[in-house]
């Protein structure tokens, strides 16, 4: 370690301001830099030394080219290094600076300086350096005394109380605070008379302050007296106390009085006075240990109490020093403690310190000690203690417990609520901020029925009152709550009645926010409703595409044959017209129950958008702005081109009949990313890169009721008769089966957005092939048709029948099977319906394809299934015919498949 430099006599203090740092473009800063009487120090951008002065020379010890070898790091103390590079960093912002620092000289000793630096226009740092040994040392030696002193008078056991000279309260120690029971903030300022004197003697105290300050004389100054002082709850108790007085000359006095509560001395002086044979008993049978200490600290007198307190006999304890049965870091304290009270004859002390029992163990004793060494029968002093090692530990869990506690309460993620019977809070965890977003003190007289949701704020003041009338018991609620940005969160919450438990005595709501839960069971509860809509309105086009394939097949087989009967033929074409419409919508069912058949492609939703624009534009009127705004660069989709169209279609149609008075209709494509916290808000919905796809219009709007159903078959807000109320099913619908997700933003007056997502593709898009259909041609092969509705199966034979085929047919799978063994030569064409009682098409296509392995397949269906469909997607190598059909459909399907087109 560096030696410190001696003061030297020579060095001159500083005198007035600090020094200012010279003008290197001064003309007299040549002049100046050799001549000052301090150092100069000139320090380039690198901080390399480049010049310095003679006074340097002197300072630090280093020649001037000793110097020009050094940076200002080389000159600092090794605990001071750390600093400079902050100090270096604060003169490169422009800063100019003054501050202490120690630096090392040449021969490894250390001055204390001054130094005062700036950098110059030219990047170079201009210092000046003067000692400041001895003013230092002297500042650093106050500081420390100060320090000292207000550590002893925090610390201090006795009372410490200040007064002026108006005899105003000026100081009150922390040992006031216990002793009085009032906080130093609420008697600072006060009249000492009107907070510790007793009434009756207040006139004497006013008087004799008067008399100090006309005269000079104070009887009580300097000496120790007993006085009857008052507690803070108007008790009165005696006192041993000192007064000294600091008068600074042109200043007014200031007293100091040292206050120590002598009640317990008291009465055992009484009690000593009284019987000292009693007082002898108690000692020998105390469950406090009693030992008297001589003079010099040993132990001349111990209670039989010692060997149950610490296990050691008395004879075994008599002539040994008491504090070496002291633990050594209390020692030290415990011996101080005693020194100063021996030169206090009658005064007293309590501590607490560890001693070692006989059998090693280190145990907590309070203990009061008496100075009685001047008393002739006792000659010492006189310890009194007793083993508190349990409740100081208890008392030290305590204190660990609720720390403990404290942190649950302030790192939960549930929030904590405490208020009176009222609902009015008094407390609120840090964590109601994350869920609330109120800071906790933001809370704290806030009544939480003003943050209960409306519809929620009867039956939460119901559950109130029955809280109150139930102590001890735990209630759990939910209901809605206003945050401060105004939305409302529901949550969970338990309120229970702590208002008659001593600690507590509030009524403790624990809560936590499970808005995203409500969210996703209200989105579950109707994503099964939407469901069960589905399968049933899926069964029910899938019967009646059976109906409407008999209907249509046989009109369009019987209008040729009415050629000759004109209003024959109109009513046949009416029919043929109906059919036609009511087979639109059942594929508007199928699409609402994800059970149509999709043909997706890879596509450009940007080119789709821009195909249909015109479309769209004719569609909406002029009284309407169309905007398109398409993402550049946006990822392919894997989707049905026709089922696309459709629903922006639909959703185009929804728009326009929102604005009657005409509007804004927005058109967006952009390419996201539903990251996990989506994901999680939103049923069915998985992670990663998706299309969106934007419809937004400026429209009336939406309330929640309406937002709940929108999605519903035949739902609508429209007039009876302007719409089916299948438009914005079918969408749903479509975007499901495509993999995708739709959500809907909306509110009165407002306007309404739906959003569309579907999932991204890196594979480039293509063109959706369109084969112009090949003219109907009959053929000669042999057909086995399965088909379990009768009308369906006799319009498929007949139509086969006259293309020249020969057929079979059969009701279902398991006849067919049976009749297959029975032809005249093996099926070239198994034509079979899907789903049929005792055997599915799937099933007999199988059961056939091992018998006839050339034979060709083609399965109908009213709606997909399972068995030949993923997600409503042929399955590879599938042919498939959709119902309704007409003959015409069915006589080109079944030419391609047997051609093996």
């Amino acid at each position: 370690m560096a030696k410190q430099r001696p003061v030297s006599g020579s060095v001159r203090p500083p005198s007035g301001p600090r020094f200012k740092v010279p003008d290197p473009s001064d003309k007299d800063f040549g002049l100046i830099f050799e001549e000052a009487a301090d150092a100069i120090f000139v320090a380039g951008p690198d901080h390399k030394l480049l010049d310095t002065n003679p006074a340097a020379t002197r300072l630090l010890g280093y020649t001037r080219e000793e110097f020009l070898k050094l940076s200002v790091h080389d000159l600092a103390a090794p605990e001071e290094l750390a600093n400079v590079e902050m100090r270096l960093e604060q003169l490169d912002s422009g800063k100019n600076l003054t501050y202490p620092r120690k630096m090392k000289c040449k021969d490894g000793s250390i001055v204390i300086t001054e130094i005062s630096a700036r950098k110059i226009p030219d990047g170079r740092v201009l210092a000046i350096v003067r000692e400041l040994t001895e003013r230092e040392q002297a500042r650093l030696a106050l500081k420390r005394s100060e320090q000292q002193l207000r550590t002893v008078v925090e610390s201090a056991l006795d009372c410490v109380v200040g007064m002026d000279h108006f005899g105003c309260i000026t100081e009150w120690n922390p040992a006031a605070e216990r002793t009085f029971g009032h906080a130093r903030e609420e008697v600072l300022g006060k009249p000492l008379a009107d907070v510790i004197i007793p009434a009756r003697l207040r006139d004497m105290h006013r008087q004799g302050l008067a008399r100090f300050l006309a005269t000079g004389e104070g009887p009580v100054l300097g000496k120790r007296i007993e006085q009857v002082v008052l507690r803070g709850d108007g008790t009165e108790f005696p006192v041993e106390l000192s007064i000294t007085t600091m008068h600074r000359e042109g200043e007014q006095p200031q007293f100091t009085g040292f206050l120590r509560d002598i009640t317990d001395r008291r009465r055992a002086e009484d009690a000593l006075r009284a019987s000292e044979a009693r007082y002898r008993a108690l000692v020998r049978n105390s469950a406090d240990a009693v030992q008297i200490l001589g003079p010099d600290g040993r132990i001349v007198y111990v209670s039989d109490a010692v060997e149950r307190v610490l296990g050691y006999k008395p004879a075994e304890l008599v002539g040994i020093v008491a504090m070496g049965l002291v633990h050594p870091d209390d020692s030290a304290r415990g011996s101080a403690e005693l020194a100063d009270l021996a030169q206090r004859p009658g005064a007293m002390l309590t501590d607490t310190v560890r001693v070692k029992r006989k059998d090693g163990r280190w145990r907590w004793m309070e203990c009061n000690v008496t100075n009685a060494i001047h008393e002739p029968a006792i000659g010492g002093m006189v310890v009194n203690y007793r083993d508190v090692t349990e409740r100081f530990e208890g008392e030290e869990a305590l204190r660990a417990a609720e720390a403990r506690y404290r942190k649950l309460v302030n790192y939960s993620n549930d929030g904590l609520l405490m208020g009176d019977a009222q609902g009015n809070t008094q407390f609120a965890s840090p964590s109601v901020e994350n869920i609330l977003g109120f800071a906790a003190g933001e809370l704290i007289g806030v009544n939480v029925f003003s943050l209960i949701h409306p519809d929620d704020q009867s039956r939460t003041q119901e559950l109130q009152q029955l809280i109150v009338r139930s102590p001890s018991v735990g209630f759990p609620a939910t209901f809605r709550v206003k945050r401060k940005d105004g939305r409302y969160v529901w949550v969970d919450c338990v309120c229970t009645n702590w208002l008659a438990e001593p600690g507590i005595n509030a009524l403790v709501a624990n809560f936590r926010d499970i808005t995203a839960r409500i969210e996703l069971e209200q989105q579950l509860q109707q994503a099964v409703k939407m469901d069960a809509i589905g399968r049933l309105a899926g069964g029910v086009a899938h019967d009646f595409n059976n109906l409407l394939t008999a209907i249509t097949g046989f009109t369009q087989m019987l209008i040729p044959r009415l050629a000759s009967d004109a209003l024959g033929k109109n009513y046949a074409s009416q029919v043929a017209q109906a059919a036609d419409r009511a087979a639109a919508l059942t594929r508007q069912l199928l699409a609402f129950s994800r059970r149509q058949i999709l043909q997706p492609v890879v596509l450009d939703l940007n080119a789709r958008v821009h195909e249909i624009e015109k479309l769209i534009r004719r569609l909406i009127g002029e009284d309407i702005e169309l905007n398109i705004v398409t993402s550049s660069n946006l990822n392919s989709v894997a989707a049905d081109p026709g089922q696309v169209d459709q629903v922006l279609m639909n959703l185009a149609v929804n728009a326009r009949d929102a604005m009657p008075r005409g509007g804004r209709l927005t058109i967006e494509t952009a390419n996201v990313t539903l990251d996990e916290a989506y994901a999680r808000m939103h049923k069915d919905c998985r992670p990663g890169p998706y299309v969106m796809l934007a419809v937004s219009d400026t429209g009336v709007g939406m309330d929640a009721p309406t937002r709940a159903r929108l999605f519903e078959p035949f739902f609508t807000t429209k007039e009876k008769g302007q719409g089916t109320g299948l438009g914005l099913a079918t969408v749903y619908g479509i975007v499901k089966q495509s993999g995708g997700n739709i959500w809907v933003y909306s509110e009165v007056g407002h306007g309404t957005t739906f959003k569309i997502y579907l999932p991204a593709t890196q594979v480039e898009s293509e063109a959706a092939s369109q084969q112009r259909p090949s003219p109907a041609a009959g053929g000669s092969e042999t057909i086995l048709v399965a088909e379990d509705e009768d009308g369906v199966r006799a319009l498929i034979c007949e139509a086969l029948i006259k293309a020249g085929y020969t057929v079979f047919g059969a009701s279902n799978g398991q006849k067919a099977l049976v009749l297959s063994t029975t032809l005249p030569k093996p099926p070239q064409l198994l034509l079979t319906d899907v789903v049929m009682p005792e055997m599915g098409g799937r099933a007999l296509a199988e059961a056939l394809a091992v018998r006839h392995p050339g034979m060709k397949i083609l399965f109908m269906s009213g709606y997909t299934d399972e068995a030949i469909f993923h997600n409503g997607t042929l399955n590879g190598g599938v042919q498939f015919l959709h119902k309704p059909f007409t003959p015409d459909a069915l006589l080109h399907r079944v030419r391609e498949v047997l051609d093996g087109k």
